[in-house]
């Protein structure tokens, strides 16, 4: 039994069913045993196999011990064959146990809610009476209505319950996301800047952030905001919590604060490095990305794309500068062959006025180097600088019509592309 457990809980279910065979044969009589493997074999793709698993577990359905987890094998078997009508009699069926649940229940009025039953409304008020002295339950029934588009509904429901019982955390959390969802603002506003959600108080916060900002009180809303981060700060789930709020409200600036803190915190999350940089890079936030690279360069201080990226948003800003270029040279020394370096580098030479140099740099590349467009926008740019005006147009086009780039770097495609233009062909 530990073994197929075991087996279960890592995804291999030929091993825990060769498990549940060997108990089953160990003590033929174990009811228990039968059941676990008739769950198993219920989603077998031998049609042989899995009817003689439904009709096992159809035989416990009356067990007062085994029939409500086999009734609930039965009602997942149902759904999963899209056979909503016979999920339905084997949830009614389970809804007679004393053992069934809460989510149960709530499973059951989904089902007549598919089925746009008349019984719905009687139903879900027999479970509302039910859960209504309990807030952890209140709190599931509401989260219920809300996701099945009932979210007026709940909130009728949700305020007409006694003072004591709004006073309960879950029962305030309800009524906010309830808010959130019918975007009453003002609402949200006055339960989220109230009371005490414990170790959540980071959701208060950032529901009283989106009330204050749809309602146009940018400061109330930024020292929310403020609060949420510092609240979550030292923890991933709350971070990735508020992460996952501000993707789906698309508040691309908090966003961008969350993956940088995230960035300090947990230097080792690539994805979150990766998914700020696409951001950043997308919004043309140079500084956001020159931050981000300040902290992966302190965290990682032999990563040479870290301080190469680094040197080159310092430059392109103008931040720093003589420490970007001192970068920049130390980082092509020890990577003269990388082009990306390589024009990071001849970059910083060229705001020294040291375009020579800097071509120098350029033409110990290899062309198909050349010819990538961020490389090929600062060659370009080096050589219109130097009066090369023919040799610089080919690598400028290659840059307009295949690169895109940094606002920084966009102005000085079009200041060397306006030089080329008018000049003489």
């Amino acid at each position: 039994m530990v073994a197929a457990r075991l087996a279960l809980q890592t995804s291999r279910l030929a091993e825990a069913e060769a498990h549940f065979e060997t108990a089953i044969a160990l003590q033929p009589t174990n009811r228990t045993f039968q059941l676990n493997l008739a769950v198993i074999r219920l989603s077998s793709t031998n049609a042989a196999i899995a009817a003689a698993a439904r009709a096992t577990l159809d035989q416990f359905r009356k067990d007062p011990e085994l029939g409500p987890p086999a009734l609930r094998s039965l009602v997942a078997e149902r759904l999963m064959q899209h056979d909503t009508a016979g999920a339905l009699v084997y949830s009614q069926q389970l809804l007679a146990s004393l053992d069934a649940t809460l989510d149960d229940r709530l499973q059951n009025l989904g089902l007549l809610g598919q089925l746009k039953s008349d019984e719905l409304n009687i139903r879900l008020q027999a479970v509302e009476q039910e859960a209504a002295t309990n807030a952890l339950a209140v709190a599931e029934v509401s989260g219920w209505m809300q996701a099945n588009g009932l979210v007026a509904e709940s909130l009728d429901w949700l305020t007409g319950l006694p003072i004591p019982m709004l006073d309960q955390r879950p029962v305030q959390m309800a009524l906010a996301q309830g808010y959130l969802q019918s975007g009453n603002w003002r609402a949200l506003r006055d339960i989220a800047s109230q009371g005490n959600w414990g170790d959540l108080e980071y959701l208060r916060f950032v529901m009283n952030f989106r009330a204050m900002s749809e309602l146009g009180l940018m400061g109330e809303a930024a020292s929310n905001w403020n609060a949420a981060m510092a609240n979550a700060s030292s923890r991933r789930e709350a971070l990735m919590q508020l992460l996952q709020l501000m993707e789906s409200w698309q508040l691309e600036a908090e966003r961008e604060d969350l993956l940088l803190h995230i960035v300090q915190q947990y230097p080792k999350e690539q994805w979150a490095q990766k998914e700020l940089e696409f951001l950043d890079f997308k919004s043309g936030n140079t500084l956001g990305l020159h931050q981000m690279y300040a902290v992966l360069s302190d965290q990682f201080p032999t990563n040479t794309e870290f301080k190469n990226n680094l040197a080159a948003t310092a430059l392109l800003l103008k931040i720093d500068v003589p420490m970007a270029r001192q970068r920049a040279a130390e980082t092509y020394a020890g990577k003269p062959g990388d082009p990306f370096v390589a024009s990071t580098y001849a970059f910083a030479l060229h705001l020294q006025g040291r375009d020579k140099q800097g071509l120098a740099v350029f033409e110990k590349l290899k062309p198909a180097d050349l010819a990538q467009p961020s490389v090929a926008l600062y060659y370009g740019v080096l050589l219109a600088a130097t009066g090369k005006l023919e040799e610089a147009r080919p690598w400028l086009q290659i840059a307009q019509t295949k690169g895109h780039f940094l606002p920084e770097e966009q102005a000085l495609l079009s200041a060397a592309l306006g030089g080329v233009k008018d000049s003489p062909p």
